[in-house]
């Protein structure tokens, strides 16, 4: 499993911070980079998602992390991913995403 991390993904933890106004602007705020593995799901598993209320069209996997939760955010490669869902075991975090072309 180590030796296919192979991409290297930013994660920051977005934070909502009182406007003075009565609303909320988000924050990010850096977490650190690692190394995973990021795949592209193919459509059956999209659709299958789908069905289960969740967006995602992207596996992340890691290593373990208590600081990754699904209020973080991924960059890497020009795409930003939103986490959907995190499953921890073995050492070994599982990261459900939505992934988007960021336009730079």
């Amino acid at each position: 499993m180590i030796g296919e991390m192979k991409d290297r993904i930013l994660a920051v933890q977005l934070l909502k911070i009182p406007n003075g106004r009565g609303g909320w602007t988000k924050e990010e705020i850096t977490i650190g980079t690692f190394w995973a593995k990021v795949e592209e799901l193919n459509a059956r598993n999209i659709i299958q998602y789908r069905q289960a209320d969740l967006n995602t069209n992207t596996k992340i996997v890691m290593r373990a992390n208590d600081q990754i939760t699904k209020e973080c955010v991924f960059y890497t490669k020009g795409y930003k991913y939103n986490l959907e869902e995190v499953i921890e075991a073995n050492g070994f975090m599982t990261i459900m995403a939505v992934g988007e072309k960021i336009n730079e």
